[in-house]
């Protein structure tokens, strides 16, 4: 019974080493595969750190170029301000604008059309003041060498170096719309409603200009809305056939 008792137990110590060897060799397994998983892991993060790493430094790059775009627009813009201001400086030309855009719109309010012809008569010498005093603006603007005289079609800094179509001639521009306020003022007064209008458009599609060579189309456009309540297309349409032709020939060409 002994000798049985002590065989009993011996088996029992041996099967015990042995589930404790298993153990031992299950646990030592796993850590053997663990450093594999955990280099798994670490290429699978470094992955996509560099890839937000990229990310960012591409929105970085495209940060910086619009802020050099800007600079450089904003440079542009105002070499072009200053120069055309120094050629508008000696003329009145914006004050004869504003007293005759309200005076048109004060007379073709009025019902009676004796009192419409009277407001009308008054506003004479500005009206030729204003005509020769562009006509003199764009006369010596039209003297500048070419470079600086051109306006951006496209708000690009250096375009003009890749495609000359891409830009207008100010000096030009001038000149169309010298002769276009030259003939509205000349009409007769006896269409007096039609004449308003007409000199008004001229003068707005003018101004729309000055600020798309100074700024851009879609700065002088907003201005011509909140300033003048007129969208550009309405103020393109009202000038006389003449001047719209011409207009377009340069702007478009």
């Amino acid at each position: 019974m002994l000798r049985c008792s002590n065989l009993n137990t011996a088996s029992g110590a041996t099967q015990g080493k042995t589930r404790a060897l298993e153990a031992t060799l299950q646990i030592r397994g796993d850590n053997a595969q663990m450093p594999g998983q955990a280099q798994l892991f670490t290429l699978e993060a470094s992955g996509h750190v560099a890839h937000e790493w990229a990310g960012m430094e591409l929105l970085s790059l495209l940060f910086l170029l619009g802020v050099g775009i800007h600079w450089l627009n904003s440079q542009g813009q105002r070499q072009r301000t200053a120069l055309l201001a120094e050629h508008l400086r000696p003329y009145q030309i914006e004050k004869h604008m504003a007293q005759l855009t309200e005076a048109y719109m004060r007379a073709l309010s009025e019902p009676e059309a004796a009192r419409q012809q009277q407001i009308l008569q008054l506003q004479e010498v500005a009206e030729q003041q204003l005509a020769e005093e562009f006509k003199a603006v764009a006369t010596e603007f039209g003297r500048l060498a070419a470079p600086v005289t051109r306006g951006f079609k496209i708000a690009l800094p250096f375009i003009d170096q890749l495609s000359p179509k891409t830009t207008f001639d100010m000096r030009r521009l001038l000149v169309v719309h010298a002769q276009g306020i030259g003939r509205a003022i000349a009409l007769t007064p006896e269409a007096a409603k039609e004449r308003s209008f007409r000199i008004m458009a001229e003068m707005f599609l003018m101004q729309h200009s000055c600020h798309w060579f100074c700024k851009s189309k879609t700065i002088a456009s907003a201005r011509m809305l909140r300033q003048h309540q007129t969208r550009y297309e309405q103020a393109l349409e009202a000038v006389s056939p003449e001047t719209r032709q011409a207009y377009l020939a340069v702007v478009q060409g």
